[in-house]
């Protein structure tokens, strides 16, 4: 997968009935920051009832907020590629409740978030998976239980200041494959072997789908700034493109 980044910006003001474009093959990656501070009367206005009941559920309030944030930031870039408003994106849930866009001929999407970091991957006509993790010390119990025999060993041989980086390589490939393949993280992480080393490019790794069938998908880890680590995976070549919502004039 061929790394991007900078590409033209999206125009500042582009009435609704303009969609931005996107090229089969290629994917946009969007990565911006949230506010941690209190809502605002009317942020919960673009989300719909389930969003909003989801956002109720949070807490503390800090957690909230960056849910929230993280939800309409998605829906304002999302409604820039169907040419409609924030709120009137719609949802439908996908093969084992995967989020997908209901719309006529709509775009892939995956989000991810973390503290407050968040990522949107939008692609067409192949399958995304995204995820991002704020470094954290990792407790050596947790990388023991969830990795592979042979992860296992390999992580145990690297010098302990080395580990923590090594596990988050390893479960960002991980969730972001199962994140594609909709059977999420956990099925992938005992059997799928992703790697602890940092990949040049892209990488093939063969994960089983849901009927055991051994499947390639072509994961990259994305470089982000603030020692975050990511990782993408899609079900076939594609050109991935580092986006900002400020660089598209978006303002959130």
């Amino acid at each position: 997968m061929e790394n991007t980044t900078n590409p033209p910006a999206a125009p500042a003001n582009a009435p609704t009935n303009t969609p931005w474009p996107l090229t089969p093959g290629h994917v946009h990656v969007w990565f911006w920051q949230v506010a941690s501070t209190p809502l605002s009367p009317g942020e919960l206005d673009p989300l719909d009832n389930r969003e909003r009941r989801r956002a109720e559920r949070f807490r503390p309030q800090l957690h909230r907020a960056r849910w929230v944030r993280s939800h309409t930031g998605m829906r304002q870039i999302l409604a820039a590629y169907l040419a409609c408003k924030p709120g009137e994106v719609l949802f439908r849930r996908g093969p084992n409740g995967k989020p997908a866009l209901d719309a006529p001929n709509p775009p892939a999407f995956n989000l991810s978030h973390s503290e407050d970091w968040c990522a949107l991957a939008v692609a067409r006509d192949i399958e995304v998976g995204l995820d991002i993790q704020a470094p954290h010390p990792v407790n050596p119990a947790l990388w023991r239980r969830v990795l592979t025999p042979l992860e296992k060993s390999q992580i145990a041989g690297l010098a302990p200041t080395q580990r923590d980086a090594a596990f988050f390589r390893c479960w960002t490939r991980k969730e972001a494959i199962g994140k594609a393949d909709t059977q999420g993280v956990y099925v992938h992480l005992k059997r799928t072997e992703t790697g602890l080393l940092p990949h040049s490019g892209t990488s093939i790794l063969t994960a089983a789908n849901a009927n055991g069938v051994p499947t390639p998908w072509h994961v990259t880890d994305l470089i982000l700034p603030a020692g975050l680590y990511g990782a993408l995976a899609t079900s076939a070549p594609a050109v991935l493109e580092l986006r900002t919502p400020h660089q598209a004039g978006l303002n959130f």
